[in-house]
């Protein structure tokens, strides 16, 4: 957008010339801003917002508008108060020294009823001192030459967008303020005028040396940035016209014309009176030296300039105040072992601005936990199943000197036996152990490699279907199986082949059992067999 680009209104350089204040680059582009359509169109929409606001007359006397600013001061790296990285108080006394100017405190001319605060508060709404230190020296350019800009006529310097956004806040909380090193040219500062909306250059750009009291270029900067011109606007080629000059000029009729070097007298208001006459040569917005008023007509046009550009945002802005009362943004999430204090809670308290805070606090119960498990045998190792509840943290002992932290672990026995297993269930408000007893048998893979046996069965351990694999040739073969007791509890003939699927009853116990093939009554084989 070419607004962003040309919207620069004054630059004033370092050197003083006579008894003058420093002069500036801006008639030498003023033309080109003015040719652009795109800022021509923005600006004409700016000026009809202010003629349908004087219509509405919603300006009135005896309001005072405050606009928050930030301080961003883009220094060399130098320790605070030296060099580019000027003081706390250099800054703080500069911005004293515009307000009495604008404010008509310790100068003449008439009160503007607008004055610049110091951001107490971030964007975020974190304290702040509203002064934003940043080593810029890490920036192509700006050690050597400072900030450019847009219309530098080639003199070198960083890029102006990269420095702005080097540090940049939100322009509709704060007006923004870049103390720099240097601008392209020598110049002492420069300022955006404002249109009906942000736009990221926006703001004042001064350096310095020229960031004090005993200065009036802060002030003067302060004016192009609420839409004021210089009183001297539009002389490029002689004294401009000032028929129409609520359209002419600086557009303010009681600023008479004047050349950038009129300080004294001028030829360019031959009717106007002397007083008439200093209002210009006085005046903030002129070269002149001395200068340190403002006019009636000045104050009407900033006032209507600010109610009705993007200006109107900072005057609700809680930069400078703080945070408004929210009663609805705080609120904590809390956890609890009782469960009488369980629940929703809401609490109001003063805060320091002095409203009511609502702060609401939804307590949450937390259960004690409750340890459970099962378990499935798989060969020679054991999947257990963590069935606990309320629970956050587990520990596993296997009763084989092995533990575990693990949710549902799987533990791998070496040997057969009753083991005893516990296991704790913990959360943050206790913990409850279980404890089962369970019956590892002889390892399926050494059972399976005994060629003693004379035959092999699988899985095992079984939960009661298994599969026998042996060699059957003769009709007269059974399977019978005993129980620990010696007791003989099945039987099933075998047919001939060489594997033999076998089905057990549903109410089979838990335990181990021999397993042993007969062939003419004779025992031919025989195995343990392991049912879960």
């Amino acid at each position: 957008m070419l607004i962003s680009c040309f919207a620069v209104v004054t630059l004033l350089p370092n050197i003083a010339i006579a008894q003058q204040e420093p002069a500036c680059a801006n008639e030498v582009f003023q033309n080109l801003l003015f040719k652009d359509s795109t800022f021509m169109s923005a600006f004409n929409d700016v000026n009809k917002a202010m003629a349908e606001n004087k219509n509405n007359q919603r300006i009135t006397a005896g309001n005072i508008l405050e606009i928050p600013i930030v301080i961003h001061v883009l220094n060399l790296g130098e320790p605070v108060g030296t060099g580019t990285n000027i003081s706390d108080d250099q800054i703080l006394e500069a911005i004293r020294g515009a307000n009495e100017r604008w404010r008509k405190i310790t100068t003449v001319g008439v009160d503007m009823e607008v004055q610049f605060c110091l951001a107490q508060f971030d964007p975020n709404g974190n304290p702040s001192t509203g002064i934003v230190r940043k080593d810029a020296s890490v920036l192509t350019n700006y050690s050597q030459y400072g900030i450019s800009y847009i219309g530098a006529l080639g003199q070198p310097g960083a890029d102006e967008t990269t420095v702005k956004n080097f540090s940049n806040w939100n322009h509709s909380f704060v007006f923004n303020i870049w103390v720099v090193k240097d601008i392209a040219g020598d110049f002492g500062g420069y300022a955006y005028i404002p249109f009906g909306f942000n736009y990221p250059t926006d703001g004042v750009v001064i350096t310095y040396n020229a960031m004090r009291y005993s200065s009036s270029t802060f002030a003067h900067e302060l004016g192009h940035g609420m839409g004021l011109f210089h009183t001297f606007q539009g002389n490029e080629a002689g004294c401009v016209a000032n028929d129409l000059c609520f359209i002419q000029g600086d557009w303010v009729c009681d600023t008479p014309p004047h050349k950038q070097t009129d300080c004294v007298s001028t030829t360019c208001a031959a009717n106007a009176t002397d007083s008439m006459l200093n209002l210009s040569f006085k005046n903030v917005m002129s070269y002149c030296g001395g200068r340190n008023l403002f006019t009636q007509g000045q104050k009407t046009r900033v006032r209507d300039v600010i109610n009705t550009t993007s200006r109107k945002q900072l005057l609700t802005s809680y930069a400078c105040s703080g945070p408004p009362c929210d009663t609805a943004r705080t609120q904590l999430a809390m956890q609890t072992c009782d469960s009488t204090v369980a629940g929703i809670r809401i609490d109001t308290l003063l805060t320091s601005k002095g409203c009511d805070s609502i702060i609401k606090t939804v307590t949450t119960f937390i259960p004690l936990p409750i340890a459970a498990f099962n378990y499935v045998m798989r060969n020679d190792s054991v999947q257990f199943f963590n069935q606990s509840q309320h629970a956050n943290n587990y520990v596993w002992n296997f009763g084989n000197d092995s533990t575990s932290i693990a949710t549902s672990p799987i533990q791998q026995y070496n040997g057969s036996g009753n083991y005893e297993v516990s296991l704790i269930a913990e959360n943050d408000c206790g913990a409850d152990t279980t404890t089962q007893t369970i019956i590892i048998p002889i390892i399926t893979s050494v059972r399976n490699n005994n060629k003693s046996v004379g035959f092999t069965l699988y899985p095992n351990p079984s939960n009661g279907t298994f599969t026998v694999k042996t060699d059957v040739s003769q009709n007269d073969t059974y399977l019978e199986i005993i129980n620990m007791l010696g007791q003989k509890i099945f039987t099933q003939k075998l047919s001939i082949g060489k594997e033999h699927n076998i089905t057990l009853e549903n109410n089979l116990a838990k335990g181990i059992y021999q397993i042993q093939i007969k062939t003419n009554n004779a025992v031919i084989g025989s195995n343990l067999l392991s049912i879960y």
